[in-house]
């Protein structure tokens, strides 16, 4: 059988004998990839997936304590008591006083209830400066956990006509959320 094949080759040249055995090498590592290295290639990339996730379940604990954790302390600043509208005021009007901002108004509280929840928002107008401003937001919603400000609205007003100054006023709505018993 050997002897047939070089007969058959030796009918073309060394170039064409050099590209047909080039061509049968390509050919031969075409068919190895498509027949075995392939599905190894992606038995790999299966069995990295496989390790990342096996390594997400050992860290679960971890990430289940942690968002338990934050659980608890959401739960703490929620259900810190009944909204109190009077202590709302004081807070307001004292760092109002410390920051050099003019608490403009304070409006009455809207109402109103969905399922088992209240819905209170208060609407607070301020003049000052914009830093000033959003260090009120910060300290209201962050800090002292008054609520969750569901709205501001900045505005560059006039002042007085004659002189033509202007003043930044913001109007922020504060929200808080009561279970109904």
């Amino acid at each position: 059988m050997d002897y047939k094949l070089m007969n058959y080759l030796s009918q073309y040249t060394s170039q064409q004998r050099w590209w047909i055995t080039v061509s049968g090498l390509v050919l031969l590592a075409l068919a190895s990839y498509f027949l075995s290295i392939r599905k190894t290639l992606k038995l790999k990339s299966e069995l990295t997936e496989k390790s990342i996730q096996l390594q997400n379940i050992d860290d679960a604990p971890h990430v289940i304590a942690k968002l338990e954790q934050q659980l608890q302390v959401n739960d703490q600043q929620f259900l810190q008591g009944p909204y109190n509208r009077n202590n709302l005021f004081a807070k307001v009007s004292t760092f109002c006083t410390e920051h050099q901002l003019n608490l403009l108004e304070f409006g009455e509280d809207q109402r109103w209830q969905q399922e088992q929840l209240n819905f209170i928002t208060s609407p607070i107008r301020i003049a000052g400066s914009y830093h000033d401003i959003l260090r009120l937001m910060y300290y209201l919603e962050h800090q002292e956990h008054l609520g969750y400000l569901v709205h501001c609205n900045l505005a560059l007003v006039e002042k007085s006509r004659r002189s033509r100054q202007k003043e930044l006023q913001a109007e922020l709505h504060l929200q808080n959320i009561e279970i109904e018993n």
